[in-house]
């Protein structure tokens, strides 16, 4: 649409209703709750009043990441905060859409879950962080057979350690993910 020659004949993208814009791989039920955050219908509906459900809420989510539309962002991560989630999902939402304050929570909760990861939650989480968790499961379980301390703190240092992360806080740019099992040093590539 912004790249048509607007002097070239006929109807454009966008002119009109009757030739509507055409946003590609979004569908329309997400497409139209993103824009009620964006553009409220009733300016003094408060917009934390908005219900939707949790696949709609990481929908848009998806949304405003790709877009980079860093309020609705933030205001949906807090929306998502809400709702329940496995520890694997937590964790590849967190990848996939770089909550950095979900990263050590996330992986605390897996590492302590009593059930070894699926081959389908392996797939999930990407086998080089599969195979590090697996490892950070094995040294919890390890020092809990020693009697040994086992707190999350320790879980922190393992974590950190095995996954080449950082204690948020710890450095300038909060800590990096192992996304998908390779330490992040830009965007994904889409």
């Amino acid at each position: 649409m912004f790249s048509m020659n607007k002097n070239t004949p006929g109807p454009h993208e966008g002119d009109s209703d009757d030739n509507p814009v055409h946003v590609k791989d979004v569908a329309p039920e997400t497409f139209q709750d993103f824009l009620l955050l964006l553009y409220p219908p009733h300016p003094a509906k408060d917009p934390h009043e908005l219900q939707l459900e949790k696949s709609r809420w990481i929908a848009v989510l998806s949304l405003a990441h790709k877009w980079k539309f860093k309020g609705i962002r933030i205001f949906v991560i807090h929306k998502l905060e809400d709702f329940d989630f496995d520890e694997v999902s937590k964790v590849v939402l967190a990848h996939r859409y770089e909550i950095s304050e979900w990263y050590m929570p996330a992986y605390i909760a897996l590492a302590k879950r009593h059930e070894a990861l699926s081959i389908h939650e392996a797939e999930r989480l990407g086998f080089r962080f599969a195979v590090k968790m697996a490892q950070v499961r094995e040294r919890r379980l390890n020092r809990s057979l020693k009697h040994l301390d086992t707190d999350d703190m320790m879980l922190k240092v393992d974590i950190s350690a095995i996954l080449a992360v950082g204690c948020p806080g710890e450095h300038s740019n909060d800590f990096m993910p192992l996304f998908y099992g390779f330490p992040q040093t830009s965007q994904p590539k889409k």
